[in-house]
């Protein structure tokens, strides 16, 4: 659940989660109605390719560490303000 929902650690034994999820479609919109402006997608693979041990949720996959066939869970996207 915590890298769909972002899982924050509050406490010793406390997390909280801020339970929101897009679609490209949706948060696209969003975005661009915040004024946002070339939105685009990134790859894991070209911006960490000279440091192919770096591991965070912009590569997970389902199931956990398929990344060959697995489901990329992060939309991985950038844009200007």
């Amino acid at each position: 659940m915590g890298p769909i929902y972002g899982k924050w650690k509050v406490g010793k034994d406390q997390y909280i989660y801020h339970k929101t999820i897009y679609d490209s479609k949706s948060l696209t919109k969003l975005l661009e109605n915040l004024g946002f402006s070339d939105i685009n997608y990134w790859d894991w693979r070209e911006v960490f390719k000279n440091n192919p041990e770096y591991d965070d949720y912009s590569q997970a996959y389902y199931p956990h560490m398929d990344k060959k066939n697995g489901t990329l869970i992060s939309l991985n996207i950038e844009c200007k303000k």
